[in-house]
């Protein structure tokens, strides 16, 4: 083969392959068959329907309504099924984090007395907790969470 044929070749592979990517299909594979059919494949992909999107329900996109059981958008405050008022996902997402907040604040103010009856000096400054040991050690503690678990490791 001349070296004009081959480049003719992989330059109509290469088109297959763009072709085939714009309609959604394996860019690689068309490459290969443009270069092996080259006037084949190039008018095949052409002609081909591009390949739709899978856009099947996931956990990400969808929950199920609670009155009728299908399957509807996460953010959707109507069901498009039975018409049941829907409470967003992310409204109730973020409920559940300003439980889990207050749950955590609740716990870190009784390790804070339990801590102080058994000789620690402890200050809050901020969201940080100043923690002073009986022995002399100091400690900084950034958030909530990590003054629960120091604490519980002490008490």
């Amino acid at each position: 083969m001349s070296a004009e044929l081959v480049l003719i070749v992989i330059v109509i592979g290469v088109i297959t392959s763009v072709v085939a990517q714009l309609r959604g299909r394996n860019g690689v594979a068309w490459f290969l068959l443009g270069t092996l059919f080259p006037a084949f494949a190039l008018l095949i992909v052409s002609v081909m329907p591009a390949e739709k999107p899978d856009n099947s329900p996931t956990p990400e996109t969808h929950v199920k309504c609670p009155d009728c059981k299908e399957l509807v958008l996460k953010d959707a405050t109507i069901c498009k099924h039975c018409r049941c008022k829907l409470m967003p996902t992310l409204i109730v997402e973020s409920v559940a984090v300003k439980k889990a907040t207050i749950v955590e604040l609740q716990s870190a103010e009784s390790y804070h007395s339990a801590l102080l009856k058994i000789g620690y000096k402890i200050t809050r400054k901020g969201s940080n907790w100043e923690v002073r040991e009986p022995l002399g050690g100091r400690l900084t503690l950034k958030t909530d969470i990590d003054f629960v678990e120091y604490a519980s490791s002490k008490v």
